[in-house]
């Protein structure tokens, strides 16, 4: 029997994903869209196009051998310390990954596409992400790259 693009289905695990099987083998595509990960016995993660924080518990659980309780926490110390720092308007450095700082835009004029009616964009400041240059070569050798249409 052959399931999800032509992956035969090699285990019936279920994937948390509305209760759909998962082939045991890792990299393979699932119905939408997203690729399991081949380090990860919890097909799929969600690791390479989408990570959300419970995909990021998961797989941080495993690769230590802990629990999710435990990930769980220090993710979200983590998440908290970085939080804190840019509300201070700390810069944020993580060698080998990159930089979070925190940007101020100005007040501007913008337009109303609707109507075309002139209006104010309020103030405002935004977390950035800036990659390392580590972070960047590892990308382009991986073949990350997107590919031109």
């Amino acid at each position: 029997m052959e399931l999800f693009h032509g992956s035969p289905v090699t285990s019936t695990r279920y994937s948390g994903l509305k209760g759909r099987p998962v082939p045991a083998t890792g990299g393979t595509i699932i119905p939408d869209g997203r690729r399991t990960c081949p380090s990860c016995s919890k097909n799929p993660c969600g690791i390479v196009r989408e990570v959300t924080k419970n995909s990021l518990v998961d797989h941080v659980a495993e690769l230590t051998q802990g629990t999710k309780k435990d990930a769980e926490r220090v993710i979200e110390a983590i998440l908290t310390t970085i939080t804190e720092a840019l509300a201070k308007k700390e810069k944020v450095d993580l060698r080998g990954f990159g930089s979070f700082q925190v940007s101020d835009k100005k007040e501007r004029q913008g337009r109303n596409p609707q109507t075309g009616a002139t209006i104010t964009i309020a103030a405002r400041s935004v977390a950035v992400f800036k990659p390392s240059k580590e972070l960047a070569v590892r990308l382009n050798e991986a073949g990350l790259r997107s590919q031109p249409d």
